[in-house]
């Protein structure tokens, strides 16, 4: 599967713990107490050039990447999320540039999505989406990013 969306955030809300988040390989009909998914793969970034990628198994989170400085995002702007999710491998890029990259088995399908955190009660935030596709094969022989 390749999931590409090309988001922005806008509002006041930006750090850690507000991240804006594509979702893969998730159950959006089971939701935790703050209606997140329970099961879901995370990538997650912040309009202060921070991201992360982290899974949760039944609302047990780990993080596959802690959040830390990525150069390639366009703070307060357009960026552009895709990853790559052959079998066990998963790859998550910004803006065409490597996040992280791995193996893991825990969830080995499910739906995609799009998200944001923000502090209960926010109105100034919102989530903007440009546009997003989702393919479900792969050509032989490899995964090819543009």
């Amino acid at each position: 599967m390749v999931y590409t969306v090309r988001m922005k955030r806008t509002g006041s809300e930006s750090g850690i713990g507000n991240g804006n988040i594509l979702i893969i390989r998730g159950n959006p009909s089971s939701l935790g107490p703050s209606k997140e998914w329970k099961s879901a793969y995370y990538f997650m970034y912040d309009n202060n050039g921070l991201c992360a990628v982290s899974k949760t198994v039944n609302l047990a989170y780990a993080y596959l990447k802690a959040w830390s400085k990525c150069s390639a995002i366009h703070t307060g702007g357009w960026n552009t999320l895709k990853v790559f999710a052959v079998s066990n491998s998963l790859k998550f890029y910004i803006n065409g540039m490597p996040v992280w990259s791995g193996s893991n088995s825990q969830l080995p399908s499910g739906a995609v999505g799009v998200g944001f955190y923000r502090t209960i009660g926010s109105t100034a935030n919102k989530l903007y989406i440009d546009w997003a596709t989702l393919s479900t094969s792969v050509a032989p022989g490899g995964i090819e990013v543009r």
